[in-house]
């Protein structure tokens, strides 16, 4: 037991976060650290002093290790589905005091190298294309397309917030704090999932592992789960579901009022993927673009993209179809 509480407390430190919006530099933290400042190789140094600890410690030929694998396993993709209520692509759902997030007057515990005020006006700086992907955040918030903002630099985007979202320059500040928490945020879910990823392979290997001593033969476990890669956007994935479930192709449920549920939990709950930045990322929590279906301008005319390219692979298909 000795063994499990130690990697119980690893997990727990490691995975354990705190945010805070700091009124002196006007910018959130992150456990303490200022999220301007964070970088991915941050979260990498963890994920691998992490899982060479939990290696040394943990006996994977021991029945009562291997369920607290299955346990931890378990925490962490709670922990993912917790990320992504938090983590959100508009404004509203980044509102710091509607979380219930903590505030200070006073610098944070690990002062800040630079000087943040008006953060909006500097350029950003960092690793593995950081000022694309905050530029893509903000862009995110004013439903702003992505080739679009890929063609701006941060100075045009900031005109274009001020001049056709009606921001004025002290709102940059608040809109840049978010947009770099964001991000930061986003960064602590791919090393949450990359310690899930650890933890989920070892409970594969453990099941592949007493199927052969189960089974003389050796035959492979033709029920085992796979995983299925969507190509397309999350809320693609929420488009073509909720059309198969509107015009009754599918149901979740034997109930209808339970039917949509179900089937968000399926999709919430299998192996399926999306692609984002083209990294395979797994679906958690889709009950949010689920419920923007329908809702705003910008998703109609999304859902509206998105039926329109459908409909043209079924025309496509037909045409091959009626050519045999």
């Amino acid at each position: 037991m000795r063994e499990i509480a130690e990697v119980a407390k690893i997990i727990r430190d490691s995975t354990n976060f705190e945010i805070e919006y700091n009124h002196t530099l006007q910018i959130f933290t992150f456990n303490d650290g200022v999220v301007n400042e964070i970088e991915k190789s941050h979260f990498d140094s963890i994920i691998s002093h992490v899982v060479k600890r939990i290696d040394e410690i943990l006996d994977y030929g021991n029945p009562q290790h291997l369920d607290y694998v299955k346990i931890v396993c378990n925490k962490l993709q709670d922990k993912l589905s917790e990320i992504a209520e938090i983590k959100s692509d508009t404004l509203e759902d980044l509102d710091y005091k509607e979380n219930g997030w903590g505030w200070s007057l006073v610098m944070p515990k690990k002062e800040p190298k630079k000087d943040y005020l008006e953060v909006w006006d500097k350029p950003i700086t960092g690793e593995d294309g950081k000022h694309e992907y905050i530029l893509q955040i903000i862009g995110g918030f004013f439903d702003i397309e992505y080739d679009e903002v890929s063609s701006m630099g941060q100075e045009e985007l900031n005109s274009v917030l001020v001049e056709n979202h009606s921001i004025s320059k002290k709102d940059l500040q608040d809109v840049y704090a978010k947009a770099y928490l964001a991000y930061v945020l986003e960064l602590y879910r791919r090393f949450v999932y990359a310690l899930y990823q650890k933890f989920q392979l070892l409970i594969d290997f453990i099941d592949e592992v007493s199927q052969y001593s189960e089974n003389d033969n050796t035959k492979i476990n033709s029920n085992k789960k796979g995983k299925l890669y969507y190509k397309g956007a999350k809320y693609e994935l929420a488009f073509l579901f909720n059309f198969l479930y509107d015009y009754e192709y599918i149901t979740g449920s034997t109930r209808a009022s339970d039917s949509k549920i179900y089937i968000k939990h399926f999709l919430d709950e299998s192996e399926t993927y999306f692609f984002k930045a083209q990294e395979p990322t797994k679906i958690v929590a889709i009950d949010k673009e689920f419920g923007r279906i329908g809702n705003g301008e910008g998703h109609v005319s999304k859902e509206i993209k998105f039926i329109e390219k459908l409909i043209d692979k079924l025309d496509e298909r037909l045409d091959e179809l009626k050519g045999k």
